[in-house]
């Protein structure tokens, strides 16, 4: 029987919300964002919850209560594949499957998720990662796939040949694991880069060459996959969300 946890991230300050209040707390349709990603993932069957917390995380915590997900907190911003593996202690071991989303996501929908784990399962992933085609990548990693349809990499925009930059399939940043792939991929990530950060997409590599299979799910509605960063992407997220 699979059991599966869903890893939320929501440490980042949010410097371009300038604003005095964690950027997941802000609200969506007077919800906090963060509660709409916690939904999506409960309602598609995470069992487990883990928010990860750091930039005015006791006040996130507040907010949130107790009941509704574990915490732990990332002291240090060190990238999304550090923020996991901090999350990981409180994943509990009869976990099967680790999903990892974004708290400033609140557009993705249980539908979706439950879709990709469905695809996950049927295909017998290591990872599965959530994609989107996009009217406009600019700024966004970029799914580079085989001849044959196969995932090939992830390859961040800054560090795209000019063909890559035409591609629109970009990644969503939301992953399906298989806990075991996952437990031994975490370790060998380093940051061996130019900010020095663990990059959770690194896994995706790692678990490729262990011989697990990368499965692809792109989402239908790039929309899903639209992360806020700023007060006119709240607003925009507010008036998709408003049309629903």
């Amino acid at each position: 029987m699979r059991k599966y946890a869903a890893i939320i991230m929501a440490a980042g300050e949010g410097k371009r919300m300038n604003s005095p209040i964690p950027k997941t707390a802000h609200k969506v349709l007077g919800k906090p964002m963060i509660n709409w990603v916690i939904e999506a993932a409960s309602n598609s069957g995470a069992q487990e919850i883990v928010t990860v917390i750091g930039f005015k995380g006791q006040e996130l915590k507040d907010m949130l209560g107790d009941g509704l997900c574990r915490f732990a907190w990332q002291h240090e911003m060190k990238g999304t594949g550090h923020a996991t593996m901090m999350a990981m202690p409180e994943v509990p071991a009869d976990v099967t499957d680790v999903i990892v989303l974004c708290g400033d996501n609140p557009l993705i929908t249980s539908k979706t998720l439950s879709k990709m784990m469905a695809t996950h399962e049927q295909d017998g992933n290591g990872v599965t990662v959530l994609t989107a085609e996009v009217p406009d990548a600019t700024g966004l990693g970029r799914i580079v796939r085989n001849s044959d349809g196969t995932f090939k990499e992830i390859r961040e925009h800054k560090d795209a040949t000019p063909e890559i930059l035409e591609i629109r399939e970009i990644n969503a940043s939301v992953y399906c694991f298989d806990r075991k792939a996952l437990d031994a991929a975490l370790p060998r990530i380093n940051n061996n880069n130019a900010q020095g950060e663990y990059y959770l997409p690194d896994a995706l590599t790692i678990i490729a060459q262990d011989g697990g299979r990368i499965g692809i799910f792109m989402s239908d509605d790039y929309t899903e996959t639209l992360g806020i960063n700023t007060p006119e992407q709240l607003a925009t997220a507010e008036s998709i969300m408003s049309k629903r």
